[in-house]
């Protein structure tokens, strides 16, 4: 009793479990369908890609050999024998009239020799008692134009008219009755002022060679290749669905020539290309299937691959189903056992709950990654700026290789910032959000593509990438001084920037860098918040009182001429007495270095009156006026002892 009512629930669990199984196959089983269909549609179109290849090469092909017609024509009717034929025939002798045209008909050579395209070539005079089928001549009566016509197939009379009509073409087709259809190159001649006397030159096309270039659309395909006109009357057909060649034997268009034959059964593959004569088209027409029949065994391999897959899947889920058995006995022993335990419906499995630490593991790699392009390119730009690269070559290599681009080249422009927070403000934010929020001015008020690398605490560097624009240097310095002040009155915090000239060369860039910093020491140390240019820096500036300069001035007060001395005071009102920026005081602190360098000068000669007459006019000196009255005053005293 107690197993009879333990069946239908492990039948219900088994084929439940049995339906799992046959649904995790039930995936692969449909991508396995769809790339059967996508493999089948990618074979069929290499297929539509190769016939239609085919008829883009008969098209030339048919251009080329026309072409070469056309030149036999433009040839013979420039010739200088048929001129003088020409020009002449009025004063032949009626027994001569023969012997002249038959040495001209001699003397060209047999053309249809030369070029498979031509059949046959016709001279035929308006007005003269001979017509040339080269190389016989036929009399220009009613006897004759019967024999020309029966002989070649050009109709003398058709031919006289359809130039007449149709001027402007050279390449027409003529139909007739049964096999009177032709296809000919016309060449209008005239000589002389009179037009009447003038003539044809009537170039037959061979129709075999026009059979052979249609069937050359199709190789080894069933289908259909037609040369229609310009309104798709058929011209020419080449019939290979039943593997017989011919012509079309009256005026139809190729839609009705299918219709007619009973070819539109099933899908077809049309393909149509226009030519360079009159607007007359080739086109060719295959049935899909006769396409796909192409693809060979490929196809059933694929196919037999695909059901292969879907039962080896099935087959394996019933294995595992059928083995699962005795666990599933198992299974409903113990929730009999123990039905506490039991958790069906309560709790339902899903296994992308699972999936989100996989999800964020993702997430931090692609930003590592990110992080570490940044970094490489960071690396290259200061690489760049501190003259690592002897080349354009070296640079442009390890940019391959480290897979870095630029969204300039050069020439370019450096630029120089430093940040500094004004004494006694504090700006709460740290270098992070002071570069962003510097980025976005420079985005919305830079109109070229540049790029930014940092320096150092709060220093950073710019590529401005001018391209050919020639954005001349005071341009810029106009447009970073909108950009700081729109910063300073977002965060005040002070910039000191410095502009370079323009680079051309990747070792160029690496000397105006230098120069942007000696710029950027400049303003800094004068807090000038105004973008400065090299050349709006004095000539002999020097950032700080260097102790070069201090010997230097020391051994002039000394030793020196008066000339010497007067150009370190030049330099040292150039540099720290006027400096730019509307400091017209110099930092105490420059006075206080001129004063020691005066009372180290006086050290060994205080002790005299006068010695310690210029010791007290050096420290009572307050301004730059009275220092600079307090270096000539020494400077006289030991003048005067050497």
């Amino acid at each position: 009793m107690k197993k009879y009512s333990r069946l239908p629930k492990k039948k219900r669990i088994s084929i439940r479990l049995l339906c799992s199984y046959l649904g995790i196959v039930l995936a692969p089983a449909i991508a396995v369908f769809v790339i059967y269909l996508m493999m089948q549609g990618v074979l069929l179109d290499m297929q539509k890609e190769r016939a239609k290849n085919l008829t883009k090469e008969a098209s030339l092909n048919f251009h080329k050999e026309i072409e070469q017609v056309i030149n036999v024509a433009k040839y013979i009717s420039s010739d200088t024998h048929l001129k003088y034929y020409m020009e002449n025939q009025g004063l032949f002798l009626p027994q001569e009239e023969f012997y002249e045209a038959y040495k001209l008909a001699k003397s060209y050579p047999d053309y249809a020799v030369f070029n498979r395209f031509i059949k046959t070539i016709c001279i035929l005079p308006f007005h003269a008692p001979y017509m040339l089928q080269i190389p016989q001549v036929i009399p220009n009566d009613s006897r004759g134009s019967a024999a020309f016509e029966t002989g070649s197939g050009l109709e003398y009379q058709s031919l006289v008219q359809t130039l007449y009509d149709l001027e402007s073409q050279r390449i027409v087709f003529l139909s007739g009755e049964g096999d009177k259809d032709m296809f000919c190159v016309l060449q209008r001649f005239e000589f002389g002022v009179n037009e009447e006397a003038g003539g044809i030159i009537a170039i037959e096309i061979q129709k075999k060679q026009i059979q052979s270039l249609l069937r050359s659309t199709l190789g080894t395909d069933k289908g259909l290749a037609f040369l229609t006109d310009k309104d798709g009357n058929v011209l020419y057909v080449h019939n290979q669905m039943d593997e017989i060649g011919k012509q079309s034997s009256e005026p139809i268009t190729w839609e009705g020539y299918l219709k007619k034959g009973g070819y539109l059964d099933g899908t077809m593959v049309t393909y149509e290309v226009v030519t360079q004569y009159n607007g007359w088209r080739i086109i060719t027409v295959i049935p899909q299937k006769e396409l796909l029949s192409k693809i060979g065994w490929g196809k059933y391999a694929v196919l037999i691959l695909c059901i292969t897959s879907i039962f080896t899947g099935v087959a394996v889920c019933l294995w595992y189903w059928n083995r699962n058995q005795p666990i599933l006995d198992r299974y409903i022993q113990y929730m009999e056992a123990h039905p506490e335990k039991l958790t069906e419906g309560k709790e339902s499995t899903n296994i992308w709950n699972h999936f989100g630490g996989v999800l964020e593991y993702v997430e931090d790699l692609h930003m590592t990654v990110q992080k570490q392009s940044q970094w490489v390119r960071d690396g290259i730009l200061r690489k760049i700026l501190y003259g690592a690269y002897d080349s354009q070559e070296e640079l442009e290599k390890e940019r391959t290789e480290c897979r870095v681009s630029f969204p300039g080249s050069l020439p370019c422009r450096i630029a120089a910032i430093e940040m500094e927070n004004p004494a006694g403000q504090e700006t709460n934010a740290t270098a992070g959000i002071l570069e962003a929020a510097f980025r976005g001015h420079l985005d919305a008020h830079l109109p070229c593509p540049y790029l930014m690398v940092g320096m150092g605490e709060l220093k950073f560097a710019l590529f401005l990438f001018t391209g050919e624009e020639n954005i001349q240097g005071e341009e810029i310095k106009q447009l970073f001084e909108k950009i700081n002040y729109a910063f300073y009155s977002q965060k005040p915090v002070n910039i000191y920037t410095g502009i370079s000239e323009r680079a051309d060369t990747v070792l160029a860039i690496s000397e105006e860098y230098e120069h942007v910093c000696r710029i950027c020491e400049y303003v800094r140390y004068y807090k000038l918040r105004t973008p400065l240019l090299l050349k709006d820096l004095p000539r002999h500036q020097h950032v700080v009182f260097t102790v070069e300069l201090e010997m230097q001035l020391e051994n002039t007060i000394k030793s020196g001429t008066k000339e010497q001395l007067r150009t370190l005071l030049v330099q040292l009102h150039e540099n720290h007495f006027n400096a730019q920026g509307g400091r017209q005081r110099p930092a105490a602190y420059v006075l206080e270095m001129l004063r020691c360098i005066l009372l180290r000068c006086m050290t060994q000669k205080h002790d005299s009156i006068q010695g310690t007459e210029l010791v007290n006019l050096v420290h009572q000196a307050k301004t730059p006026e009275e220092m600079e009255h307090g270096i000539w005053s020494v400077w006289q005293y030991f003048a005067e002892e050497r």
